[in-house]
């Protein structure tokens, strides 16, 4: 997982082509299908600095569906001023 002030990046491990449903605790959700690639992400941009947030993946490969949670995520607010 990778992240700056207003963007995260979700990594997962997958074994077949599925199409994903990434869900966060905003309510925004994010629709994609994955390759046959043994690693997927995905990023998450214009996320607000100080909020916390939580992900949900779905993923659907044919008729089932399986949830994956992210741990929950702060977006460190950026400090701008002199340290004394």
């Amino acid at each position: 997982t990778n992240r700056a002030e207003t963007e995260l990046t979700l990594q997962w491990s997958t074994v077949n082509s599925t199409d994903y449903i990434l869900l966060d605790s905003s309510g925004e959700n994010i629709t994609f299908s994955g390759p046959l690639e043994r690693t997927m992400t995905q990023t998450v941009s214009s996320l607000s600095p100080g909020t916390e947030y939580s992900f949900t993946l779905r993923a659907i490969f044919e008729t089932k569906t399986k949830e994956y949670h992210f741990s929950s995520v702060k977006m460190e607010e950026r400090r701008v001023g002199k340290e004394c």
